[in-house]
């Protein structure tokens, strides 16, 4: 079983990113941590998760921000009710997940036990894993044609056709979506608090390569962002 730690800090976009995990993803457990939702929105982000087989919900007394939210969940699922994932993943409640999105990363992770994040093809033209903007100069793979015409769904499946199983080595992976082994909390500690909001990501990385070990990009694994 893998956790998704996911701060709450939106209100709909919580509900469709829910439902896209439940729909798209096997053996995991969500780990919500609300954040600035409004009473009705946490009703209605509460009817969802109760959806989910396995969940565990964290409710700070006050507003703490993303990071700190981030590492409430990582200290609640890795330390307070650990189940023994070896992966937890590093979700942000604005996005989309598609078919085995979280299957074809791991499976490319397990191929290499130095690999210790990794993360998936997105949207948006503001990050490089996005197909709007770089992978595919990146990966020097011809682009596909018209994906702007395509829906997630076809997306998804034109990106597996093209790049498979493969993944490529990065130096940094954004946090929109981070799968992460486990074991690197051990070495490197939590995600540093200090960083401002947009930076913790690259710093992670950062220290995960300085120690060693890798991170990697799978194209086929598509999450809308």
């Amino acid at each position: 079983m893998t956790d998704i730690i996911m701060p709450m800090i939106e209100d709909k976009p919580s509900i469709k990113c829910l439902q896209s995990i439940r729909q798209n993803t096997a053996d995991y457990r969500i780990v919500w941590v609300n954040g600035n939702n409004s009473k009705d929105a946490r009703k209605s982000i509460m009817e969802e998760a109760l959806n989910h087989s396995s969940r565990l919900t964290v409710w700070p007394s006050s507003r703490i921000g993303f990071i700190k939210s981030l590492n409430l969940g990582l200290k609640l699922a890795l330390e307070i009710n650990d189940i023994g994932s070896e992966y937890v993943v590093i979700q942000n409640n604005n996005t989309i997940v598609t078919d085995k999105w979280l299957k074809k990363i791991i499976e490319c992770m397990d191929k290499d036990s130095k690999i210790m994040a990794a993360g998936p093809t997105t949207a948006t033209k503001n990050l490089w894993q996005g197909w709007k903007r770089d992978i595919f100069r990146m990966t020097d793979t011809k682009e596909i044609p018209h994906m702007e015409l395509l829906s997630d769904d076809q997306i998804e499946r034109a990106l597996t056709t093209q790049f498979k199983d493969n993944y490529w080595e990065v130096p940094m992976i954004s946090s929109f979506c981070m799968v992460l082994r486990r074991k690197i909390f051990e070495e490197i500690g939590y995600i540093k608090e200090d960083c401002e909001i947009g930076s913790e990501d690259s710093d992670l990385c950062a220290r995960i390569i300085n120690k060693g070990y890798k991170c990697v990009f799978v194209p086929s694994s598509y999450v809308v962002h």
